[in-house]
């Protein structure tokens, strides 16, 4: 609201020109695969739905209607899915 009020906005001017790490580009694609090689151990259920949220962009009522679900599971779904990649990335990187 302050922002709204004072009309005081930083400008993104300039930002198209900061470099990307080459070391950083594949940090992220290694992240990727890592996260794909994961995705293919949890369940199905929970794959569907980390796929169309994550990868599609589709919203959680999208999804639900998509695969005829409840938002609700559609919510738990993804819970569980994005929290079982979050450990094992985790335990892997742990391991190395």
């Amino acid at each position: 609201m302050h922002y709204r009020q004072t009309k005081k906005l930083d400008s993104l001017d300039g930002l198209e020109q900061l470099e990307i790490n080459e070391s950083t580009t594949e940090e992220i694609s290694e992240s990727v695969r890592k996260v794909k090689e994961i995705l293919k151990d949890i369940p199905l259920k929970q794959q569907e739905i980390f796929q169309l949220r994550e990868m599609e962009g589709l919203s959680y009522e999208e999804i639900a209607a998509h695969l005829e679900l409840p938002l609700e599971q559609v919510k738990v779904n993804l819970h569980r899915a994005r929290k079982s990649i979050r450990e094992r990335m985790i335990n892997q990187s742990k391991t190395k």
